[in-house]
């Protein structure tokens, strides 16, 4: 390539240019050597695009408002979901869908008996029961003795 740019935020700059019959001696570069038409004509075109302008301003803004909205809408309709109201939201979504928490553990989350359930287990027994909050953040708080398991004691202390 004849030219090549390097530009970063801010600055702009051109690599000097060999000796050219189309020189135009009445502009100089950076150091001293006259400059072309066209690498002056590309210098003014590379500073206008380095602005933003108006219109970009006004995309930029109302993008940002509009993301704004979205979360506060998105916020506002996950604030009834159970799934978000973290374990006691969790306790009240057993005990509606089994009764109480002891039968949704003996049913849904812990069919086997052994008494415990792995963050996978309790991952894949939540999702066919249709919960729809963010298990990892649930687990977090189930999990209190951060064993890697659950049981029913944790779930439901009572």
């Amino acid at each position: 390539p004849r030219h090549s740019l390097a530009m970063a935020p801010g600055n702009l700059a051109l690599p000097d240019e060999p000796d050219s019959p189309n020189r135009d001696s009445s502009k100089a570069s950076s150091t001293g050597r006259p400059r072309s038409k066209a690498s002056s004509r590309l210098t003014e075109f590379l500073e206008r695009q380095s602005e933003p302008t108006p219109q970009y301003l006004i995309r930029r803004a109302t993008s940002k408002v509009h993301r704004e909205l979205v979360e506060d809408t998105r916020n506002a309709d996950d604030a009834g979901l159970l799934g978000n109201q973290g374990p006691e939201g969790f306790r009240r979504l057993l005990s509606r869908k089994f009764g109480s928490v002891a039968a949704a553990w003996r049913v849904s989350l812990d069919p086997d008996g052994n008494g415990q359930i792995s963050f996978g287990e309790f991952n894949h027994r939540c999702r066919q029961m249709g919960f729809t909050g963010n298990l990892r953040k649930l687990w977090g708080e189930l999990d209190t003795e951060k064993t890697g398991f659950i049981s029913l004691k944790e779930i439901d202390p009572k």
